[in-house]
């Protein structure tokens, strides 16, 4: 192939035309989809030449929470060519050709996304905007996915059963979530003589209303106020609770826990749920 000389056609046919291994680098000049018209002058009789850059029809798109391995997952989805695309990232994984996979490779409980407001809601998110393609993370890209989807929704359903068979509390949840009872931030970031303040996230599962009281587990050097949150939580809500920590302008730099010694009802749970502070010089 001649060197320094401009070729205008398809790339794959000029492409076609070139030895093998003689290309040592291919650059691409994004962005693209600008939706804009560009005509250029080519040639030595100044031929006008045009092209759109846009997707046919359009690209149509959406960004909706979509937990499923994480709280915090969303799903962006979208028309491009007639299709519709949905890139669903770590929530699914699996070939939809195999009948055996179901979308999930694990049960995934270091975080707050139960199977109700996790993998059951994704799947039932997922049967209700039919993607015809599905874009996942660490995996294929699932063509034909709507028989994935329903094997998603039925094992994400098994599963939780299976957890409410070995569960001993009244809502498999208390065994299950290591979160209804959480701190925002868990990692809180201050310095000696500062107060830093916390929420806690409070979840009662139940269809009744719960009576709680929290003891806030702090070295001796940090003072929490108040250093017990008392109360009553509705019945299948949230609530929040604040609080404030405080560490004395002599206490030396470093990473100390604070614990939540939580009692429902009566019953002592003990510190089953904890945050962080860290003091920085």
């Amino acid at each position: 192939m001649t060197k320094n000389r401009l070729y205008c056609g398809d790339n794959l046919e000029i492409l076609a035309t070139m030895e093998k291994e003689s290309v040592d680098l291919i650059y691409i000049d994004p962005p693209f989809f600008s939706n804009r018209h560009y005509e250029i002058i080519w040639g030595d009789e100044a031929e006008i030449r045009s092209f759109e850059d846009r997707w046919e029809g359009g690209i149509n798109v959406y960004v909706d929470w979509m937990p499923g391995q994480t709280e915090f997952g969303c799903c962006i989805h979208g028309q491009i060519d007639g299709k519709h695309i949905a890139f669903t990232g770590d929530n699914i994984f699996g070939n939809p050709s195999d009948p055996k996979q179901t979308g999930h490779e694990a049960v995934v409980a270091r975080n707050s996304a139960i199977f109700e407001e996790g993998y059951i809601y994704a799947a039932e998110y997922l049967h209700k905007t039919q993607p015809d393609i599905i874009v996942a993370g660490h995996s294929w890209v699932l063509n034909n996915s709507r028989k994935m989807i329903e094997r998603f929704g039925r094992w994400a359903f098994q599963i939780r059963d299976v957890f409410k068979g070995l569960s001993a509390e009244p809502d498999y949840r208390y065994m299950f979530d290591p979160y209804w009872v959480q701190a925002q931030p868990y990692r809180a970031i201050a310095r000696p003589g500062e107060t830093v303040e916390v929420t806690v996230h409070l979840h009662n599962f139940l269809d009744r209303d719960q009576k709680y009281e929290i003891n806030v587990c702090a070295p001796a050097q940090i003072t929490a106020e108040p250093s017990v949150l008392p109360g009553r939580v509705p019945r299948e809500s949230t609530i929040q609770l604040s609080l404030r920590l405080t560490a004395p302008a002599d206490t030396k730099p470093g990473v100390h826990i604070i614990a939540f010694d939580t009692m429902l009802d009566g019953r002592r749970y003990g510190q089953m749920f904890d945050m962080v502070l860290c003091l920085e010089k």
